[in-house]
């Protein structure tokens, strides 16, 4: 459990599935200086400690930054 209050932001991928849905994939990264890790990024996945808590499962919907909306 966490005691502070934190948000933790990660690269991610969009893809999209034969369906139409829409995915996001995690890039590894090497923490906050880790520029180039975000290249091939198409934005950023938020992540608080509410988020972190509940292990979120497949499906549901986080707060994701995209590049161009930044």
């Amino acid at each position: 459990k966490f005691k502070k209050d934190f948000t933790f932001f990660v690269p991610a991928k969009v893809q999209f599935t034969a369906e139409g849905i829409i995915t996001l994939n995690p890039l590894t990264s090497n923490g906050s200086g880790d520029f180039s890790s975000i290249k091939d990024s198409d934005g950023l996945i938020e992540i608080n400690n509410q988020t972190m808590q509940n292990h979120y499962a497949q499906g549901t919907l986080i707060p994701f930054h995209y590049w161009d909306r930044i």
